[in-house]
């Protein structure tokens, strides 16, 4: 796993603010903080406003070293005599709540830094803003375990996202509203761009991409499987192959993972064999994906897909929300819900995180993703898309 795969980075303290009734510790907050920032706990004058430090965000894996023991709930359980061991499932950084406070993450001083990279790396970080530190911190990000046994056949990706043809398809993970602030130029006006507000659904991410066969090799190897009764006409034809996806691993569509299971069951070969060439992404929701509270009012033993998005890795580009939408009606497939659309001010949707999901009144929802019609891009290179995730889910999901 690389730094590409990370959100480990060095940044500074815009803001420190006192927390009610607390003496020894306080918020403070990171990145911008229009319209909301990304508050995180930490001692008392630990931090002084402008200050460098390094941020880890939820969803992320610290290292067994003992400048994290705090996180270890039952010391007594665990801790060796003279030891800071602290086991993993402790180890993954999630929000909390204190007294009706938020805390998104954690923080390291520079020495913190320096200690935690020597102990496990052996490199020295620079320090410098925005310098992404993952890797040297020894820190992973969080990766769901498997529901009901299903297969992790598959080839796990290396510093670069390559699909098994060879072709570079990114995974997908999107920044929150708290570190990006106002990137659409929605403050206390009308967005500049037509905006696309669809719900972030809590289930499993999966990338499903038809390729042209290339060499007369391998379309004689298809016939071969046909004479001999191992074809499987699901995945491939002499001219054409789909290749399956979780979020980070490529797999056997044989293999008969969950991932598999969908391509077949939404006949998606046969679907995206319409358009070769792009990469697909959708959710995979139901109680299987997530479990029973994210059924999304589906029976216990069926899953759904919902697509979200498209990628062209020959061209390098986002398909915008309309493409994604023809594609879902020519591939009988749907997208996910949409809350608005159009030239929105913030105060249009701000709380429309809340609440229950529009597909479900049963399901909690997850949060929404903001997102221009039209495929787009910041001044600073980044896209115009980001998410922004219930406090509720939040505190009870992380």
């Amino acid at each position: 796993m690389s730094d590409q795969d990370l959100r480990v980075e060095m940044t500074r303290v815009k803001e420190v603010t006192p927390m009610e009734g607390m003496d020894r510790i306080e918020l403070a907050w990171l990145f911008q903080k229009s319209p909301k920032g990304e508050p995180v706990i930490v001692s008392k004058n630990k931090f002084a406003k402008g200050e460098l430090l390094a941020y880890i965000p939820p969803d992320h894996v610290v290292p067994d070293v003992s400048e994290f023991s705090f996180l270890e709930r039952k010391p007594e359980a665990a801790l060796l005599e003279g030891s800071t061991h602290v086991r993993r499932k402790n180890r993954r950084v999630k929000p909390m709540k204190l007294r009706g406070y938020i805390s998104h993450g954690l923080t390291l001083s520079l020495d913190e830094v320096a200690e935690v990279a020597r102990k496990t790396s052996g490199e020295k970080v620079k320090h410098v803003e925005g310098s992404q530190i993952g890797e040297a911190l020894g820190i992973t990000r969080y990766e769901p375990k498997q529901q009901r046994g299903q297969s992790m056949a598959g080839s796990p990706v290396a510093q670069f996202d390559f699909a098994p043809c060879g072709v570079e398809v990114p995974k997908y993970d999107l920044t929150g509203i708290r570190k990006l602030g106002d990137i659409f130029g929605w403050e206390g006006q009308k967005s500049e761009q037509e905006l696309v507000i669809p719900e972030k659904l809590h289930g499993t991410n999966g990338r499903y991409m038809v390729r042209a066969k290339r060499g007369l090799f391998k379309r004689l190897r298809w016939v071969l499987r046909v004479l001999t009764g191992r074809a499987q006409p699901q995945f491939e034809d002499a001219f054409y192959r789909l290749y399956v996806s979780s979020r980070g691993v490529w797999r056997d569509p044989k293999g008969g993972s969950l991932w598999a299971e969908v391509a077949e069951k939404k006949r998606l070969f046969t679907a995206l064999k319409r358009m070769p060439g792009i990469a697909f992404y959708g959710e995979i929701i139901g109680q299987r994906a997530q479990g029973e509270q994210f059924k999304y009012g589906l029976p216990a033993d069926v899953v759904d897909f919902r697509l979200f998005d498209g990628y062209n890795p020959d061209t390098r580009a986002w398909l915008g929300w309309d493409e994604v939408e023809d594609a879902a009606a020519k591939f009988g497939l749907r997208t996910a819900p949409v809350f608005a659309w159009g030239k929105l001010r913030f105060e249009d949707f701000e709380g429309m995180e809340e609440g229950d999901s529009l597909l479900s009144s049963n399901t909690m929802r997850e949060g929404f993703v903001v997102r221009t019609l039209v495929a787009s891009y910041t001044p600073r290179g980044g896209r115009a898309i980001m998410k922004w995730k219930s406090e509720k889910f939040l505190q009870k999901h992380g």
